[in-house]
């Protein structure tokens, strides 16, 4: 994403002029990608893991209360092993057209969950996953023949299942890890993964409904967050969970200045960032944001 902003400096004022803003970058903007409702079916959901894990339409449980259904995951928590829930990038049965995408393209994997509570094992107890090299369920991505992506201590995300899902609809919200080791690999599916510990017992069960992946959104500047004190100026812009960005400056739109690189260290935390430029001094400044 690159965004230009231009500031002048008329005696003491500041005013701020938005001039263009278009799409680029390594990452770009992506849209949103609803992988399944289960209003109708689970097509595309499969688990070919060793342990035995029963997946099932249910109409009878449904987030959305449109009259749909969602999908029953049902786990036998006896069976040590990896277990893996997998779903394709396309909600038909007979589409078969092996879809691919790069996951970390977007941002987050969401969906609504509900514990089912006829059954012993507990979420607490289906978080543990020691085997994956970090506690809690990961979300991996599935390439071609159902082999899954993964990695033992990298995955694109982990998410908990909280103890208020016991009975209730909860959403899970996973913010995919942009620095993954597979950032390059182009996937047909995505996976919940996790570990069935040896000596355990019982079932394990669950709902799951409104599966979706949430696109990229390109940095965008705040423009009436930007201001001007003295001889700085401060700007402010939006961007993805993660990301980091470039910011340049220029007086004339052909030469640029980098002011900065991979800001913010450590990529966006709280969906904006701010940087401020104290050498503002130029009658008339341009600047730009881009991704990376």
């Amino acid at each position: 994403m690159k965004a230009i902003f231009r500031s002048e400096q008329r005696s003491v004022q500041m005013s701020i002029l938005l001039l263009v803003v278009t799409s680029i970058g390594v990452h770009g903007q992506t849209g949103d990608l609803v992988l399944q409702t289960f209003d109708r079916d689970i097509c595309g959901w499969n688990s070919y893991s060793s342990p035995a894990v029963t997946l099932a339409f249910d109409p009878t449980q449904d987030n959305t209360g449109n009259g749909g259904g969602s999908c029953h995951v049902l786990i036998a928590w006896s069976q040590p092993g990896v277990y893996a829930i997998s779903g394709s990038y396309e909600d038909c049965c007979f589409c078969f057209n092996s879809i691919r995408l790069v996951l970390t393209n977007f941002t987050s994997v969401d969906f609504d969950l509900k514990w089912d509570p006829a059954y012993p094992v507990s979420p607490d107890e289906f978080n543990s996953n020691p085997a994956l090299g970090s506690p809690g369920v990961s979300i991996d991505a599935e390439g071609t023949n159902n082999v899954l992506l993964i990695s033992p201590t990298v995955c694109y995300s982990n998410l908990y299942i909280p103890e208020s899902a016991i009975g209730g609809w909860v959403h899970i919200h996973a913010p995919i890890n942009p620095s993954s080791s597979y950032s390059t690999n182009a996937s047909t599916g995505i996976a919940l993964v996790g570990t069935i510990p040896s000596g355990g017992s019982g079932q394990a069960a669950f709902w799951l409904d409104n599966i979706e992946l949430n696109g990229r959104q390109s940095p965008k500047i705040v423009q009436g967050a930007c201001r001007h004190s003295g001889d700085s100026f401060t700007l402010q812009w939006t961007a993805t969970y993660g990301d980091t960005c470039t910011v340049l400056k220029s007086t004339d739109l052909v030469h640029w200045t980098t002011l900065a690189t991979g800001y913010p260290e450590g990529g966006m935390t709280n969906g904006a960032a701010s940087l401020i430029d104290t050498g503002a001094t130029n009658p008339c400044s341009f600047y730009r944001v881009r991704d990376p």
